[in-house]
């Protein structure tokens, strides 16, 4: 094996690579002779109304310093950090809202929707209009303000409806009253009539004719 010659320029121990000594008599007290020192700085953000996740906040030159090197400049990038109750689509809003049977059917006396700030929206119903679970409707100018003009976007509201668990059955004639109700379809003669009883469904079981597998849910 032949041998090999291998060049390396290490930084000198005297200057660190700068090509010039301080003479120690001379040298400064804080940096010692390094030409910079360690400081602790607050550099203040302001995130105008409107700002979306991954802009950026950008101090110019105030990076680490150096001699003879220009600083360079310290990039702040936002990160929208998820809500629990709305989403963001550009300046618009979205957000799911319960409401119980009554109100879907009658408006009663309305509903809240506590914002993003100290303000909460109310929201009342044209007494006879029918909500029906699913329904998204709009509050115009209650998104998000627009970053240059201000100006906000929309709120879009999803309704679902929340049925009571049981109901006393005294109250299903007023029900009737109120309530369109469909009467059992008339079959012919040789069509005989039989009588189930509904149970709560197993979304666990299978059929036996069915390879068995293992329930998710359990």
């Amino acid at each position: 094996m032949g041998s090999m010659i291998q060049q390396v320029q290490p930084s000198c121990d005297e200057c660190s690579g700068t090509g010039e000594v301080i003479n120690p008599k001379v040298q400064c007290d804080s940096c010692k002779g390094k030409k910079v020192i360690t400081e602790k700085k607050t550099l203040q953000a302001h995130v105008d109304k409107g700002m979306k996740g991954g802009q950026t906040i950008v101090f110019r030159g105030e990076s680490n310093q150096s001699p003879n090197t220009e600083p360079g400049d310290v990039v702040i990038v936002i990160e929208e950090k998820p809500h629990e109750r709305f989403k963001r689509q550009g300046n618009n809003l979205t957000t799911e809202l319960e409401i119980d049977l009554l109100t879907a059917l009658g408006g009663g006396s309305g509903v809240a929707i506590k914002h993003l700030d100290d303000r909460a929206l109310i929201i009342k119903f044209v007494p006879g209009a029918v909500v029906k679970s699913g329904t998204v409707k709009v509050i115009r100018g209650q998104g998000m303000p627009s970053e240059q003009h201000h100006k906000a976007g929309d709120l879009h509201v999803k309704f679902i409806v929340k049925f009571p668990d049981s109901i006393e059955p005294f109250k299903v004639p007023l029900l009737e009253l109120a309530l369109p109700h469909n009467p059992l379809p008339q079959f012919p003669e040789d069509v005989q009539l039989e009588e189930v009883k509904l149970d709560e469904s197993d979304t666990c079981s299978s059929a036996d004719d069915e390879p068995q597998t293992r329930c998710p849910n359990q």
